[in-house]
């Protein structure tokens, strides 16, 4: 094979640019440059209501998700080792501080390892998130930790030590990109607005005090006049000549200059929304709105929340891989967890099998696992119990052919119905007028099919050998009535 065809050409070494003339990186993070700060500077703007609430949402987001450790095809050993190691941390404390890159663009997290007693695997004993601006990335984007001793080119990490989930992370940016950069200008717009919204508020929102004086009030008078009204804003209490006069005068028309702030706020507080959530519609009602836009809005949300579940994943199986590594070696399959959609019960499909259930039909596991997308691990199927004929229609008070195949006549009546009409017939005679009832449930379209045809199927059941049944009945339960009166 050709030499150029194995070998990288293009690279910070051999490009004209002044990156090759260094060893560590700097953050091109164009608000970071431009104010002269740290990545420190995005952790202030935390404290912001909005800022808070939009990361809170989307770190939310992820809870809608259900995470398993898949184990196909690995060894049982290997799958209880991880499983035994990664039990002992709380995810949502683990989704959270992976989750940090979005708001920093990076999240240096530092693994320290031990010996588990037990079965004395090597296993993580603890994991734990590191401040991002002690680290940079090298010019080989390799993560670099800056110490006291090396403070400019930072220190070589070792392996399986760190793992730095990245917020969409490229090789000329390997710090990623911090969605609190798109929200610095609002943010600060924001703080300023309320600095100048404070100081409308104090000069139009409080009644201006006119105090008047007569002509020839000496000026000592005046001054006196004047420091009694400043008095009087806060306790309401003049001491006037008899011929003075106060004046309270109110800011009118100012409403709609008071509305700019507002308007202002609402504005930057809907850049943030975009900036982290991707949409506004979860965060600003707004005075408006439609069915259509906010289901758009929430595909956007669920588009970036499995976003960040591919971040989650990405991190928790590198730990997961590092830990097959150390305990199983380099070449042995290790599981991965992952994240999936929980699926939504089909309603009309449940109805139709519960009173398909209720009439005596019995599903098959390979059924249940392909109609409702379950393992077989997942569920069981209970004993049955025996089909009595009737007991979709069964009476508390009607025994039925069960019953009557148990019981035990006391009196002679009890004797003469139990012989002249055993069991196995009733069952075949229920079975015949029902059976019209179990091809409706059957070859129905939907639940609201079934209920729509059943009361018509109702009069033409073919009841004549009931009736001929019970009319036997009646009349030998009426004479022996009479003989035992």
């Amino acid at each position: 094979m050709r030499k150029g065809l194995t070998h990288t050409i293009a690279d910070r070494h051999t490009a004209f640019d002044y990156y090759g003339f260094l060893e560590v990186l700097p953050n091109p993070d164009i608000i970071l440059s431009s104010i002269g700060r740290r990545i420190s500077a995005y952790e202030d703007m935390m404290r912001d209501a909005q800022v808070a609430s939009c990361m809170a949402s989307r770190k939310a987001g992820i809870s809608q998700l259900q995470f398993d450790l898949k184990t196909e095809g690995v060894e049982d050993r290997v799958a209880e080792t991880v499983k035994s190691a990664m039990s002992k941390f709380d995810n949502r404390y683990l989704f959270d501080i992976i989750l940090n890159c979005v708001a920093y663009g990076y999240q240096p997290i530092e693994i320290n390892w031990g010996y588990e007693s037990s079965s004395g695997a090597i296993v993580p004993r603890s994991i734990v998130e590191k401040p991002a601006e002690w680290f940079a990335f090298s010019i080989e984007n390799e993560l670099r930790f800056l110490s006291k001793d090396h403070p400019v080119f930072g220190e070589t990490l070792p392996p399986m030590k760190f793992v730095c989930p990245r917020h969409n992370a490229t090789y000329k940016n390997p710090y990623g990109i911090s969605a609190l950069s798109a929200c610095y200008w609002p943010v600060a717009f924001k703080k300023g607005n309320y600095k100048f919204w404070i100081t409308f508020t104090e000069k139009y929102g409080t009644p201006w005090l006119v105090l008047k004086y007569a002509l020839g009030t000496s000026q000592e008078d005046i001054d006196k006049l004047e420091q009694q009204g400043e008095a009087g804003i806060q306790d309401a209490v003049f001491v006037i000549p008899e011929n003075g006069k106060v004046e309270i005068l109110e800011a009118g028309g100012k409403s709609a200059s008071a509305e700019i702030f507002d308007k202002l706020k609402a504005a930057c507080n809907a850049e943030i929304s975009k900036a982290i959530l991707g949409q506004t519609l979860t965060t600003e009602l707004g005075s408006g709105g439609s069915l259509a836009a906010a289901q758009v809005h929430n595909e956007v949300r669920k588009d970036i929340v499995l976003h960040d579940a591919r971040i989650i994943e990405e991190t928790i199986n590198q730990i997961v891989r590092w830990i097959v590594d150390l305990n199983f070696g380099r070449e042995v399959e290790a599981p991965k967890y992952s994240f999936s959609e929980p699926e939504e019960v089909d309603k009309v499909v449940a109805e139709r099998d519960a009173i398909l259930h209720g009439i005596g039909v019995n599903f098959t596991p390979e059924y249940i696992q392909k109609t409702y997308n379950l393992e077989e691990k997942d569920f069981t199927l209970s004993a049955q119990p025996e089909y009595t004929g009737i007991p979709l229609f069964r009476n508390p008070g009607i025994p039925t052919a069960a019953d009557f195949s148990t019981a035990k006549p006391k009196d002679a009546l009890d004797r003469a119905i139990a012989e002249a009409f055993p069991a196995e017939e009733q069952q075949k005679m229920m079975e015949k007028i029902l059976q019209p009832v179990f091809e409706l449930v059957e070859n129905g379209e939907s639940l609201q099919d079934i209920k729509a045809k059943l009361l018509d199927l109702f009069p033409d059941l073919p009841t004549d050998d009931l009736e001929d049944i019970l009319e036997k009945a009646m009349t030998a339960a009426g004479l022996y009535g009479g003989d035992n009166a």
